[in-house]
This record gives C-alpha cells, sequence and structure tokens, in this order.
C-alpha cells in the first residue's frame, strides 16, 4: 500500500500593488515595493529585540494590520528562513521580497543592506580616526 502523493504548493510571486488574498477593509493599502522597502529600513533601523523579535513584528505590520501577506505567505517566510543561514528576520524579508517582486527584489534586498551598512561603518570609522589624529 503505498501513500497518497501530496503535490507541493506552487509559491509564485504576487504582481505589484496586489494584496494578500481576503485583504479588505481598514489598513489592506496597495502593496508596493516602495512601501516594502521604506518598512523593512524602518524596522531595520528601529526594531529591537533581535531576529526573533522582528518576525513577531513582520507578523503583526505586514499580516494582520497592513495585510499585504497572508497568514499562509508569512508561515511560508518563516520556514524558508529556518532552512537558511542567517538571521531568520533577514531571510523572511528576503522571502516577501520575492512574494511581491520576484527574484529581483530578492536580490536586491540580499546585497543593499550589507553595502548599506557597510559605506556607514566606513565613514564613521573615518571621522574618528581624523578626530584622534
Amino acid at each position: 500500500m503505498s501513500a497518497p502523493e501530496r503535490s507541493a504548493p506552487a509559491v509564485e510571486p504576487v504582481l505589484e500593488g496586489r494584496r494578500a488574498p481576503g485583504a479588505s477593509g481598514a489598513g489592506a493599502d496597495q502593496r508596493t515595493l516602495r512601501g516594502l522597502v521604506r518598512y523593512f529600513l524602518k524596522l531595520g533601523a528601529s526594531g529591537f529585540g533581535g531576529p526573533i523579535a522582528l518576525v513577531g513584528y513582520m507578523q503583526r505590520d505586514l499580516v494582520e494590520e497592513r495585510r499585504w501577506f497572508s497568514q499562509t505567505e508569512f508561515e511560508q517566510a518563516v520556514a524558508v528562513g529556518q532552512t537558511m543561514p542567517g538571521p531568520l528576520a533577514a531571510q523572511a524579508a528576503m522571502w516577501f521580497g520575492y512574494l511581491h517582486a520576484g527574484a529581483r527584489a530578492r536580490r536586491i534586498g540580499d546585497r543593499a543592506p550589507v553595502r548599506d551598512f557597510a559605506v556607514s561603518d566606513r565613514h564613521r570609522f573615518e571621522c574618528r580616526s581624523k578626530r584622534r589624529g
């Protein structure tokens, strides 16, 4: 006797400007790539508590309040993030970018913070060195 075959759910990027299924009413404004970038920059700059806490903020903000993603999409982001190396919050953010705009957004999300923080740290180091010297 063989077990029934299960097909894995297909995950396709959501077109720009779309909402999560069933999202309507107050707080369900249109999702854009610009809005996602602004949200993650704000979360990264002001978020407190480490990657696990940031993922909790993402669920509250992106699923419950803004309704940009469904609960199922959020659970996919957490599952994918747990299978990848690195902070869970960063992996989940990249998955949300992928769901919204495909591989292009994931690549942007993957590289932009590293570049920005490297430039910022270099600038701070140079300023401190000039003051001391």
